[in-house]
């Protein structure tokens, strides 16, 4: 009679040479391997049986019996997924086998899923896209991060060519741009793009299952692109009009100074609330007329969350601006696109007011800590604070003369580490941004989406035309002269040696009386509001065509309606944007960001394209 003892060894020989026979398959076939076979695997290395594998997962015997035939999957991501890795995962917990948690099962269980079952591909070359375009990742630097060859990665994102195991692949960039996210502090940042609904503070691993369910969910991403509404925001502006609601004109700067100490320390989120303000107020109250430097990477979550700080915040912007000072504003944008944009469609009344100079920092901070620097030359608001744990944050408000000495160098070489987000040009700088305008026609590739038609397009008896009928005063008339034979020598010349494309609105003339086509002036800052009439505006679009046949250079491309009312857009190739607004007030925003610039290039509208 055959010992229990006995029995019990043979089993362990079994099971010890099955799991052996398995580890010898998986490395043969590898990446190969079908989800039935995958799962047969796990089955035999635990040496349990279908109905146990049902009972552990909460699945049906049938359900697991069709996983193993290979008759059925379970989707990627799926429920029935997720039971099958915690069953198998307790399964292994129970008979002590390392290597098995529900995270590695999940990722192997998953790469073994048939692509046709489970993903939507066209879906999931838009969703990485558009992933890829919101947080500003390279093909480059997603490649090096997956350790693939970049122009492999870039057909793929092309839709020319398609991984050899595409679940496999989502696996690899899921787990990249998760990393990348849970080191810049940017968890929750990432979870609200790919419309994640857990817990307000994510898990890196909880995101990146979500990444990897939503890339290959088949559900295209909505795509809102947050240039036209920041540019709508730009076009409808009118600064006359805010002044007036905010009652601009009505503020006091009050004469009294506050009563600080000359060093305060202010410890947690709500004093640091108490800080920026204090050091507003003493900003304001002060005699010096210097400069203001502003930087903050503190997440403003919690800020905002008090209803009444964000207005404290903004009337204090508001009385500095009154007061007649610049503010060179350093802004955050290691942040998603959407994000950035939003923040800066927000300070659009700021921007109008021509005392802003924004500016970015081109290298991220190391995601550890937090910071906060604000100088002016009254007062200095220093701090950090470690990412996540705000409540704990210390900032110091300085207010004696060696002490703002000592933040103002800081500041400075700050500022010389940043970059200008955009150049600011209103009446007042009109001399820099003539020097502006003689730059841009360097570029060979340039792009002009208008609502009004710039005067250098029409030829010189078109011009002098235009110049009789508006009756300029001399001096003026002289001015506008000479920057047209500047302009239109650089134009004729660029066409001739590169390209200009020409986005113009072809109204009908049954609605041209609500959309007329205007003459720009802006690149002089002289606020004329010059509708041209239907037939004046037909003859010009003749000269235009005309000039398009004698250059090739020059592509004229008009559209049924006008996008905007009172803006143009210049895109001079990759070097910069230009967005300028005709009136309410005359502005210019000459943009040096990389990423914004790829944002305008590719904001064209499909109908728009020929």
């Amino acid at each position: 009679m055959v010992s229990e003892y006995s029995v019990t060894i043979r089993k362990s020989v079994h099971l010890v040479f099955r799991m052996v026979h398995n580890i010898v398959k998986y490395y043969t076939y590898g990446e190969n391997m079908r989800f039935c076979e995958q799962l047969n695997i796990y089955i035999d290395s635990l040496g349990v049986t279908h109905k146990e594998l049902a009972k552990a997962s909460g699945l049906s015997a049938a359900t697991i019996s069709r996983y193993c035939s290979g008759e059925r999957e379970p989707g990627a991501g799926s429920r029935q997924l997720s039971q099958l890795a915690d069953g198998l995962s307790s399964l292994a917990s129970a008979r002590d086998t390392d290597g098995m948690d529900v995270r590695t099962i999940t990722d192997v269980l998953t790469a073994s899923l048939s692509d046709s079952a489970v993903i939507d591909y066209g879906a999931f070359v838009s969703n990485l896209n558009m992933l890829m375009k919101s947080l500003d990742i390279r093909v480059s630097e997603l490649a090096r991060g997956i350790y693939s060859d970049p122009s492999y990665v870039s057909k793929i994102l092309s839709g020319s060519r398609k991984p050899g195991n595409v679940t496999s692949f989502i696996n690899e960039v899921s787990t990249y741009i998760t990393n990348k996210f849970s080191d810049s502090g940017n968890l929750s940042s990432l979870a609200q793009i790919i419309d994640h609904d857990g817990a307000s503070a994510p898990s890196p691993s909880e995101v990146r299952d979500a990444l990897v369910v939503w890339l290959g969910s088949g559900v295209s991403a909505r795509q809102d692109d947050p240039i036209p509404k920041f540019l709508s925001s730009v076009d409808s502006f009118d600064l006359g009009e805010y002044l007036t609601s905010v009652r601009f004109d009505e503020l006091k700067v009050p004469p009294a100074m506050p009563h600080l100490p000359t060093r305060k320390v202010y410890t947690g989120i709500d004093k640091m609330m108490e800080s920026e303000l204090d050091f507003m107020k003493t900003t304001v109250l002060s005699r010096s007329m210097d400069d203001v430097t502003l930087y903050s990477d503190m997440p403003m979550e919690e800020m905002a969350a008090d209803p009444e700080f964000p207005k404290k915040y903004l009337f204090g912007l508001a009385l500095m601006l009154k007061k007649g000072l610049r503010i060179n504003f350093i802004h955050d944008i290691n942040r998603p696109f959407n994000e950035m944009m939003l923040g800066l469609e927000n300070y659009i009344p700021m921007y109008m007011t021509g005392q802003i100079s924004p500016y970015y920092l081109p290298s991220p901070n190391n995601g550890v800590f937090n910071h906060l620097l604000k100088v002016s030359g009254a007062a200095a608001l220093e701090g950090n604070a470690v990412n996540g744990s705000h409540g704990e944050g210390r900032y110091v408000l300085y207010r004696s003369k060696e002490d703002v000495a000592h933040y103002r160098m800081r500041a400075e070489s700050l500022l010389a580490k940043a970059k200008p987000l955009m150049d600011i040009f209103d009446a007042s700088r009109s001399s820099g941004y003539n020097a502006v305008l003689g730059r841009i026609l360097t570029n060979t590739d340039l792009r002009f989406i208008c609502s009004s038609l710039p005067l250098y397009f029409l030829n010189r008896t078109s011009f002098e035309e235009v110049l009789a009928d508006i009756d300029l005063p001399a001096e003026q008339a002289n001015r506008l002269r000479r920057y047209y034979d500047r302009a239109r020598s650089r134009m004729l010349t660029h066409i001739e040696e590169g390209s200009i494309r020409l986005i113009l609105p072809d109204v009908s003339k049954a609605g041209y009386d609500a959309s007329p086509v205007r003459l720009s002036f802006a690149d002089q800052f002289i606020d004329i509001d010059y509708k041209l009439p239907y037939d004046t505006f037909h003859r010009y679009r003749a000269e235009l065509m005309q000039l398009a046949e004698q250059y090739p250079g020059f592509i004229f491309d008009p559209v049924p309606s006008p996008l905007f009312n009172n803006i143009n857009i210049t895109i001079a190739g990759d070097k910069m944007v230009i967005v300028s607004k005709e009136k309410s007030p005359t502005i210019h925003f000459v943009i040096y960001h990389s990423r914004m610039i790829r944002a305008f290039q590719d904001f064209i509208p499909f109908e728009m394209t020929k």
